[in-house]
């Protein structure tokens, strides 16, 4: 399986010269033993949180014991400094410290096969279903609410059980929900909250007109201050993307993150000057 990282700039946005990141906010690298996290942090600062997509810099990967390949995604809580983990099977949600520790577990029964988590609030996740019966469902996880339902968000875009909706973000600033859909169609959703409890959505991105060459969209984020989505896959309609110019990024079992051709080249300069390295590795990966 491969994965891909791709920018796309937010309607009526204008494009900003950035790289292509090779990370994700919410999303979980799945392996044959174990999970692995990947963590950035920004050179000029001391902590800055681990997603400063901005900084573009791997900095170290958290193995997660108790969580095997049954992770749906995963989210930072600022406010907690640690991560929020979905799995599928068992229904749950799991949080642990930055050192991998497992902190708490919270039952999440009744779900509908959870795909994805974003941060929305202190002490507030959201949870994204795949299925047409499912939607988006808010989540209290603070010690007193236990994963309680706080709300739930219909989401009534067209999709089959097994081409659902797959990822999830969130835009603070609209209070919208953006939501990938796996394919048939392959597109990104803007899901709107109202204040009669139900949802209007709209079409954000057409995926087989702006991501051709991906087979599927596995997961989207919403980067706030890039003001751009970044859109992974785990599929490439040319074959493996575990390899970019000769030069192996990552390599999880079952699992390669590729960024575009931007950082292609800053990747293959890092690989003249020994930066670059295969997994397991020495921290930092890559240097930004």
């Amino acid at each position: 399986m491969a994965l891909r990282w791709h920018p796309h700039v937010m309607p009526g946005r204008a494009r900003r010269q950035q790289p292509w990141a090779p990370l994700r906010q919410q999303q979980m690298l799945g392996a044959a033993a174990a999970v692995l996290i990947t963590l950035m942090l920004a050179p000029q600062r001391a902590w800055c949180g681990p997603w400063d997509l901005a900084t573009f810099r791997l900095c170290r990967f958290l193995r997660l014991k108790e969580t095997k390949d049954n992770a749906s995604g995963v989210t930072y809580m600022p406010e907690s400094n640690t991560l929020w983990v979905v799995l599928d099977d068992p229904l749950r949600l799991q949080e642990y410290d930055m050192d991998a520790r497992l902190l708490r577990r919270l039952n999440i029964k009744g779900l509908l096969d959870p795909e994805d988590v974003v941060y929305v609030s202190r002490d507030r996740v959201a949870v994204v279903e795949e299925p047409p019966q499912g939607g988006i469902r808010v989540l209290d996880v603070s010690k007193a609410g236990k994963g309680r339902q706080m709300a739930f968000i219909p989401v009534n875009n067209l999709r089959s059980l097994s081409s659902g909706n797959e990822g999830i973000s969130y835009n603070p600033r609209t209070g919208a929900y953006i939501v990938a859909q796996e394919k048939k169609p392959k597109r990104l959703i803007s899901v709107q909250p109202t204040a009669n409890g139900s949802a209007n959505w709209t079409t954000l991105v057409n995926g087989g007109v702006s991501y051709p060459m991906l087979a599927d969209l596995a997961a989207v984020s919403y980067i706030p201050k890039l003001d751009q989505l970044f859109v992974l896959s785990q599929r490439w309609r040319g074959g493996s993307l575990a390899a970019v110019g000769g030069v192996k990024v990552l390599d999880v079992p079952g699992t390669a993150l590729v960024p575009g051709p931007p950082m292609q080249r800053l990747l293959q300069q890092a690989h003249k000057l020994g930066a670059v390295d295969e997994l397991p590795g020495a921290e930092p990966l890559l240097h930004s």
